[in-house]
């Protein structure tokens, strides 16, 4: 394994690191919406 390989390998463990916080911090933020959404719309019909 040469150095520049590694070097790849670990640009590649980065990225994808990167990639799936963001994934899920936006699933989370994403639920987090719907979340709220849909208790608005429940206290909106309870009144």
């Amino acid at each position: 394994m040469t150095q520049k390989s590694v070097f790849k390998n670990a640009f590649l463990n980065t990225i994808l690191s990167i990639f799936t916080t963001f994934y899920i911090f936006v699933c989370r933020f994403f639920n987090f919406c719907q979340y709220s959404c849909v208790s608005k719309k429940r206290r909106l019909t309870l009144f």
